[in-house]
């Protein structure tokens, strides 16, 4: 019999509180015919939270999307892809968890297209990327935005190179399969077509094709700089984190300005006091200090000399995505001039460097005792995988089974998905000493192609996986006694950089490996290096031993 006040029994919302900890959970039982497929006879995920009214809220979002798990593994029995999906919704921390994304893995999973409007925005970015790096269409580009297009560009030559973007890329089979998000895709490649087209030449274009935007008939109504912010990010489409580094930096200006006020209103003075303003503004404030204004904020760091303060390469970022809206609204007659123009943070060239490689010592300590056992985890494996390919830290994280594939037998890395720009999507041969290492036989037990390859790895709100790997992993590095701030896990980069300089790699061949583009107009001809010349001048790479392989 249930008491009164019992909480810790379950509801009928499926709440029912840890009986040690007191935080709020969401269960379900599976049903019987289910839980053979699922692996499990009820699906537990913990709340975080104490709150009686807030746990209420939460159990109802993920009591949905439990719902719509349930009901497509009905619907499609013996699916693995469901039981990996599960797991990995089950060990994600609530405040990691986004609802959008897992309702989009379970559309994949069970063969549904689901192409939203979050992934409708990446192909557009990635297909306007496309255009510029063929060089199917001149641009000037203003700093590191994209420009203005140049040359008479009509409305059918648009299409063409849309339909043939489609065709070589393979989306033309998905997208065909969903009418409606082929029609919005074409709509909006044109529509950000059309915004970057020279303002000139747009007299010598047909009549405009209709794109599902609303273009404003006037330009007279106020636009406050939140909504240009909103209205910029909505017509180039952006990835999650660099919208909110949009987001903050907008913010800070609104501060700045003491109101959310018309972009018209912003002159040029503003925006170079606001530059000044920023280099004395606080890059972690305290809690204690989160209720002052933005002018307090910067004054703490006169009276108080210690406090770290901006950096102008941060700066310069947040007046770069400022001045790209500014210019944006400019082309679209929202505004008649970009105040932000110019204005830019001067700073001595730092001669220490941000970030250093490992050295020898360092290696031994990383690699040495302590060094977690072998396992699926993160921990274990992408400190060995940066160490003998020179890759960034999110690349590894969010590799999946699939992405582990071969060549003429060469095993290689393909490194594609959230990735730093367009070169850095590379193949990157296995070297045989990570062959050695058993790397490829923890590949072959992982299982399905989307499965990620390593366990505790947290999806967070920017749509990182890795974030709290790095915590860790630079926790463990002061922990051994290597305290240089300028040593975090990219060191593994500069280490990797370093050792094909000390082999004798070419450059070009360094550039294919690590993913930079390294200038030049040569740099896209052709299809590059071929796999297996890759992994020729790869295992030619002279590494230190490791503490933990067999003597050679």
């Amino acid at each position: 019999m249930i008491q009164a006040g019992d909480t810790n029994r379950l509801d009928m919302s499926g709440l029912s509180k840890h009986p040690k900890t007191g935080v709020y959970r969401y269960r379900r039982a599976v049903p019987g015919d289910l839980r053979l497929m699922l692996g499990r006879r009820e699906i537990i995920k913990s709340l975080d939270t104490k709150d009686r009214n807030l746990a209420k809220l939460r159990s109802h979002q993920v009591g949905a999307f439990v719902a719509e798990m349930l009901l497509a593994a009905s619907e499609h029995p013996n699916n693995e892809h469901l039981k990996s999906l599960l797991d990995r919704f089950a060990r994600t921390p609530f405040d990691d968890w986004d609802a959008e994304t897992f309702d989009r893995w379970l559309g994949r999973a069970i063969g549904r297209d689901g192409f939203d409007d979050y992934e409708i925005n990446r192909y557009v970015r990635k297909w306007f990327d496309w255009l510029i790096e063929s060089g199917r269409v001149d641009v000037e580009c203003v700093e590191t935005e994209p420009g203005i297009l140049f040359g008479p560009l009509t409305d059918r030559r648009a299409e063409v190179l849309f339909e043939e973007y489609i065709e070589t890329t393979g989306l033309s089979g998905p997208l065909e399969r969903d009418a409606s998000a082929m029609k919005r895709f074409k709509a909006a490649c044109l529509h950000v077509l059309d915004d970057h087209s020279e303002p000139v030449r747009r007299s010598d274009r047909r009549p405009q094709i209709a794109t599902g935007s609303t273009r404003p008939k006037g330009r007279s109504d106020p636009v406050p700089l939140s909504k240009g912010m909103t209205l910029y990010k909505e017509a180039v489409g952006v990835r999650r984190s660099t919208g909110l580094d949009w987001d903050t930096a907008i913010g800070r200006l609104i501060a700045f300005m003491e109101e959310d006020c018309d972009v018209r209103h912003v002159t040029p003075d503003h925006m170079f006091d606001f530059r000044d303003r920023l280099l004395t503004y606080p890059s972690r404030p305290r809690k204690e200090h989160r209720d002052l204004s933005f002018g307090e904020l910067c004054e703490l760091s006169v009276h108080q000399p210690t406090i770290e303060t901006l950096r102008p390469q941060t700066v310069n970022k947040n007046l770069a995505g400022i001045s790209a809206m500014f210019e944006w609204l400019k082309r679209n007659r929202y505004m008649t001039h970009n105040p932000a123009e110019g204005v830019k943070a001067e700073g001595k060239k730092n001669l220490n460097r941000s970030r250093l490689p490992f050295d020898a010592d360092d290696v031994r300590m990383i690699f040495g005792s302590g060094y977690p056992a072998r396992s699926a985890n993160a921990d274990y494996w992408l400190p060995i995988l940066a160490y003998f390919t020179g890759c960034r830290q999110e690349e590894l994280a969010q590799l999946t089974v699939g992405a582990v594939k071969k060549h003429e037998g060469v095993a290689y890395l393909d490194i594609e998905g959230n990735v730093k720009n367009v070169s850095s999507v590379r193949p990157v041969p296995v070297h045989s000493r990570l062959v050695d290492l058993g790397f490829l036989d923890h590949v072959q037990s992982r299982g399905q192609p989307d499965r990620l390859l390593f366990d505790r790895l947290v999806l967070n709100k920017k749509g990182r996986l890795s974030d709290q790997f790095q915590k860790r992993f630079h926790r463990s590095l002061r922990d051994r006694g290597i305290v240089d701030s300028r040593k975090v896990f990219h060191s593994f980069r500069h280490l990797f950089v370093d050792f094909m300089r000390d082999s004798g790699i070419p450059i070009q061949v360094q550039n294919a490996l690590t993913g930079h583009s390294g200038g030049g107009s040569n740099r896209t001809y052709g299809n590059g290096f071929s796999i297996p010349h890759l992994a020729h001048q790869m295992d030619s790479i002279r590494f230190w031993h490791l503490p933990f392989e067999p003597q050679q």
